[in-house]
């Protein structure tokens, strides 16, 4: 039987330089052979050294590896956006929560342990679980996954992934990088799409002042701040504490001068700097090449101000599109239930370029909870928020909206104080979400009934 072989990505590069020594670039490779109908993954490691007195761009250097790979060997394309969104369905997986396909991973992570009967600790969901089920998902009707943060984490966060410590590195419980791509390699083959939720608006909690009101007072004058443990600190490139804002815990979320603020005493980013900003679409645009996702999912996008949306939206949109992916979905979330504000940050409605294609529908979230699941309140009011759309949305966001029942923040549908484990109240309820309009999204275990609320 004849054997092709096909480059699937140059994963990573760096550089080690130290005095007149010669600059050493690794290039990991990573192919699959086909013989007959069977597929292998293979990999490698290549070091290709450079005179420690050059000045050679990345650039370069990437094309001189490119041209010493054998000619027998092909640059993969990566996987296509689909043509429409609202074309989809999105199944959403708390990663940690979901199914543990590989248990000798379960204590990898160095600063968190697991515990499978504690909520804030690991329960040993990671990369190989997911795509253990991905039969199972899409025979729910779904065609595309959105999956919780994957970057190394502080601390006790590392369960849930909003909390990042480094922004390049995977974190080991999760899996490996090759456990991450045979996973959406594996949903792609069967035609669905990858969405990966991303945190631009802080890290975790490694910084803190001498000074005692710094949890319980918002300063907008900012507090002398230092690391908690000084041995303790952020790699590159977030290392400096002026990366940082110092204004201490947010008192009142209603109030948008206190956005600066700590959200739940995670280290808030001076986005409004381009060191930021531009390190932020730097570090995203790797795990789109890294692990070829298709959208991104965007936490706390209104504790972020607009103007860094309207600089790494069109970045990223544009870095996709260079890889083949024209339509490339970022979705924010903003949890708030009025439409002007979460219109906002839709398209150009915030005076400035292109900034989120959608956001999470809040607004319908909280009419359903009146309207389907405590059924205390008429269904007119469906109608009525419907109709408020389009005087708060950028027109390219009105039917992109991404609608839910119920979410990880949120109380599941079935709790006791929403639907209380009424059926039919579920039936009518998915029946609406997936016949009205939107990108619907459900909640993993949905259809085992089950109900709970992530505590973070």
């Amino acid at each position: 039987m004849v054997q092709r072989m096909k480059v699937l990505r140059v994963s990573s590069i760096y550089s080690q330089m130290s005095g007149n020594d010669n600059i050493r670039v690794r290039v990991f490779r990573v192919w699959y052979r086909v013989v007959g109908r069977n597929r292998k993954t293979v990999s490698d490691e290549r070091m290709v050294k450079f005179p420690g007195s050059c000045r050679c761009s990345v650039t370069r250097i990437i094309l001189y590896l490119l041209m010493a790979i054998p000619s027998s060997f092909v640059l993969a394309q990566y996987h296509p956006s689909p043509a429409d969104w609202r074309d989809q369905n999105i199944y959403f997986i708390f990663t940690d929560r979901f199914n543990d396909g590989d248990p000798s991973n379960n204590n990898a992570n160095p600063q968190s342990s697991y515990n499978g009967t504690n909520s804030r600790r690991i329960h040993g969901g990671d990369f190989r679980g997911i795509e253990q089920k991905l039969d199972y998902i899409q025979a729910l009707g779904a065609t595309a996954i959105w999956i919780t943060p994957i970057p190394q984490n502080v601390g006790s966060s590392g369960y849930h992934g909003y909390g990042a410590d480094n922004f390049y590195q995977l974190q080991p419980n999760w899996g490996s990088m090759s456990d991450l791509t045979s996973m959406v390699a594996a949903a792609h083959s069967r035609g669905m799409y990858v969405v990966l939720d991303v945190v631009c608006n802080h890290q975790g909690n490694r910084i803190d002042s001498a000074n005692s009101s710094w949890g319980t007072v918002f300063n907008a004058s900012g507090y002398p701040v230092r690391w908690s443990n000084s041995a303790n600190q952020y790699p590159a490139p977030f290392n400096q504490l002026t990366n940082f804002h110092n204004n201490g815990a947010i008192q009142y979320y209603i109030d948008p001068n206190q956005v600066l603020g700590e959200l739940s005493g995670l280290d808030d980013l001076r986005t409004e700097t381009m060191h930021v900003r531009t390190n932020m679409v730097n570090i995203y645009a790797y795990w789109i090449q890294a692990a070829d996702f298709d959208g991104f999912r965007l936490d706390t996008a209104k504790h972020v101000e607009p103007g860094f949306w309207q600089h790494f939206n069109p970045a990223i949109r544009a870095y996709a599109a260079s890889l083949g992916k024209t339509n490339f979905f970022q979705f924010g979330e903003v949890f708030d239930g009025s439409d002007s504000k979460c219109g906002f940050y839709t398209g150009t409605k915030a005076g400035g370029a292109f900034a989120n294609d959608s956001v999470l529908d809040y607004p319908l979230y909280y009419k359903l909870q009146s309207a389907l699941a405590t059924a205390s309140g008429n269904t007119k009011q469906l109608e009525d928020r419907f109709n408020a759309i389009a005087g708060n949305y950028d027109p390219a966001a009105e039917y992109h909206l991404v609608t839910f029942l119920d979410n990880h923040d949120q109380p599941r549908f079935m709790s006791p104080n929403w639907a209380n484990n009424n059926t039919n109240r579920l039936a009518v309820a998915l029946a609406f979400l997936y016949s009205a309009r939107g990108i619907p999204c459900l909640l993993r275990n949905r259809a085992e009934l089950q109900w709970r609320r992530r505590s973070r």
